[in-house]
C-alpha cells in the first residue's frame, strides 16, 4: 500500500462520514443561504475541476499555429452545446430529488446510502 493510497483512503472515509452526518433539512435552512449568481461565477475561478477541464481541453483539442483561435472557439462552442443539455438534466433531477428529500427520514437514508457507497469505493484502491 502506497502513502498516496492511504491518504486518499483516509480522505474518502472522512468524506463519507461528513456525508452521513450532514445537517438535516431544518438545520440547513437556518445555517446557509445559496450562492448568488455573481458568487457562483466567481467560484469558477477557484473550481479545480473546471480549471483542469479547461486546461486539458485546450491542450488536447486545439490546433497549433494559424488554426489556434478557430480551434479554441470551436472547442468552446462544442463544450457549451454539450454542457447545456447536461446541466438541464442535472437541474431536473435535482428538483425531483429535492421533493423526495424534504422528509427527514428520506434525507438521512439518502445520506447514509451515499456515504456507504463512498466508503465502499475505498476498496477499489486495493483491488
Amino acid at each position: 500500500m502506497s502513502l498516496s493510497q492511504c491518504h486518499w483512503s483516509m480522505y474518502l472515509l472522512w468524506l463519507a462520514w461528513k456525508i452521513a452526518t450532514a445537517a438535516s433539512v431544518s438545520e440547513q435552512a437556518d445555517s446557509k443561504r445559496p450562492m448568488t449568481f455573481l458568487q457562483a461565477i466567481s467560484f469558477q475561478f477557484v473550481n479545480v475541476k473546471a480549471l483542469m477541464m479547461a486546461v486539458s481541453s485546450a491542450v488536447v483539442f486545439t490546433l497549433p499555429g494559424d488554426n489556434y483561435t478557430l480551434s479554441v472557439l470551436l472547442v468552446g462552442v462544442i463544450f457549451t452545446l454539450i454542457n447545456l443539455p447536461c446541466c438541464s438534466v442535472w437541474v431536473v433531477f435535482g428538483s425531483g430529488l429535492r421533493r423526495f428529500l424534504k422528509n427527514e427520514q428520506s434525507l438521512r437514508a439518502f445520506n447514509w446510502s451515499l456515504a456507504s457507497l463512498t466508503a465502499a469505493s475505498v476498496a477499489l484502491f486495493y483491488v
